[in-house]
């Protein structure tokens, strides 16, 4: 940042009425209270530009000042800027820098915690396959520097990415390892965002998961850290008992939870809205419960809580209108999940593609130094016998890397061919109409005209796609959908 840029900013600093104290740390991050006061500023700005410049002038102030953890703050704020602005590459290179910065400061939190901002950031942008070879990555790293905060993010992001990928209960596998994590590692964590995603898991069960649900519930309303946090849970609370059709319960939850959010200052979030309108159906206002509705912003959501309006004023055909439109949409959905995925496959596969190309030029030009090389040693009389035998290995060894080539080529032309044999014809998701059910082996027979394929290495490779298996009378099938 230039000098003028750097007085500019820390002018604006000092006219807000920021003024900068000596080296005291009387604030939660323990680092220099004047470095604190810019930081403040700069997360007030923080999906602004104007917040880049104020980072800008953290970093500056905090290098003189020699304080390694306000460095690496500084560099949270381009990291936040750039997942808001949803500029994916810029959050890479801003994510990198504060990994490095992190890494060479010997404050690893903020290592990890640029991992978790880089997955979510395209998780929402459906890139789920991406963000799943970041979380493994990330988790090979968190194991290797023995980090306590960097294990429990990993394993909470890969169960982000499963319940993203519709994966409900590997997902739910994933947080309650993550909670029992946190638990023995880090007690100090506020555990109240695993309690609700495992609360959404064992109500979504219906009957077989509600009492669990509800278990779960009380845990998270008596380990939250925050207000704000129990409330978070208590939400989750009437929504299980809403469902459970504990009518009165459910009353007095949601009362308490509306005294506690005024108390407290907590605003309405979309489960807020989304309990007010299950208030105003147990009350039979159907006219003031879809208007409700509508305000809840989520599309999908919308839809189902107009569904369940309807059923419960008795008018089924709409509740059959908006429960097909709710199934339509989640299966858009999917399918856009499906589509990312294949998408990020085919360019992986061009990515290889190209390493395999580079690697032939690489033998080529191997292949001429060393026939440079055998001519050479032609032209010497004394050690002619010994360089012919280093020649021939030298050939030897080049022969066989040409054949691991042709082996890898062919390998990944079988892949390729397999994997748009199955998407041309079939998917892992569709309509009734459409499903089907094929073994192992009658797909091998299909595929027999076009490339040959061992039943396990295609088994596998269905299991990667999203397919799975069911069993009828004993026998595993593929569950498949033809294209139309």
């Amino acid at each position: 940042m230039s000098i003028i840029k750097y007085i500019m900013v820390l002018l604006c600093l000092l006219l807000a009425g920021f003024s900068l104290p000596a080296r005291a740390q009387n604030n939660p991050y323990k680092i220099d209270d004047s470095l604190y006061i810019i930081y403040q500023r700069a997360t007030r700005w923080n999906t602004l530009p104007q917040g880049l410049l104020i980072a800008d002038t953290l970093y500056a102030e905090a290098t003189k000042k020699k304080d390694k953890k306000a460095q690496c703050l500084a560099l949270t704020i381009p990291v936040h800027y750039y997942a808001a602005a949803n500029n994916y590459d810029m959050l890479e290179q801003s994510a990198e820098r504060l990994r490095l910065e992190a890494r060479k400061n010997d404050y690893l939190q903020y290592y990890y915690f640029a991992c978790t901002i880089e997955i979510n950031k395209l998780l929402n942008n459906g890139r789920t396959l991406r963000a799943l070879q970041k979380a493994e990555d990330m988790k090979k790293q968190a194991f290797e520097d023995k980090h306590d905060y960097g294990i429990f993010s990993c394993i909470r992001s890969l169960g982000n990415i499963y319940r993203v990928r519709g994966n409900e209960a590997l997902a739910a596998e994933y947080y309650q390892e993550a909670l029992v994590y946190m638990q023995e590692h880090l007690p100090e964590q506020d555990p109240t965002t695993l309690y609700q995603a495992l609360i959404r898991y064992y109500r979504g069960k219906k009957e077989e998961g509600y009492d669990k649900a509800l278990e779960l519930a009380e845990k998270g309303i008596r380990e939250a850290k925050t207000s704000g946090s129990r409330i978070g849970v208590m939400r989750e609370k009437c929504q299980v008992l809403y469902w459970m059709r504990r009518d009165d319960e459910f009353r007095t939850c949601y009362d308490e939870c509306l005294r506690q959010m005024k108390q407290y200052g907590i605003g309405w979030n979309e489960t807020a809205r989304r309990l007010r309108v299950y208030r105003l159906v147990l009350d039979k206002d159907y006219e003031q419960a879809l208007k409700a509705a509508d305000s809840v912003g989520n599309k999908m959501e919308v839809y189902r809580l107009r569904r369940e309006i309807y059923v419960k004023s008795g008018d089924y055909e709409q509740a059959y209108l908006y429960a097909s439109v709710y199934n339509n949409y989640k299966d858009s959905l999917s399918r856009l999940v499906q589509s990312s995925d294949l998408a990020e496959l085919t360019a992986q596969l061009d990515n290889e593609r190209m390493k395999l190309e580079a690697k032939v030029l690489e033998y080529k030009n191997t292949k001429l130094s060393l026939a440079n090389t055998q001519l050479a040693l032609e032209q010497s009389q004394s050690h002619a016998e010994l360089e012919k035998i280093n020649a021939e290995n030298s050939k030897l060894v080049l022969e066989n890397r040409n054949l691991e080539l042709a082996r890898l080529n062919v390998e990944a032309e079988r892949q390729k061919a397999i994997a748009n044999f199955i998407g041309q014809n079939y998917s892992p998701i569709g309509t009734t109409s459409q499903k089907s059910y094929k073994t192992t082996a009658e797909l091998v027979y299909e595929l027999s005209n076009i490339v040959d394929v061992a039943p396990m290495a295609l088994a596998k490779q269905l299991a990667d796609a999203g397919y799975h298996v069911e069993y009828l009378a004993g026998q595993p099938y593929w569950v498949m959908y033809e294209r139309a």
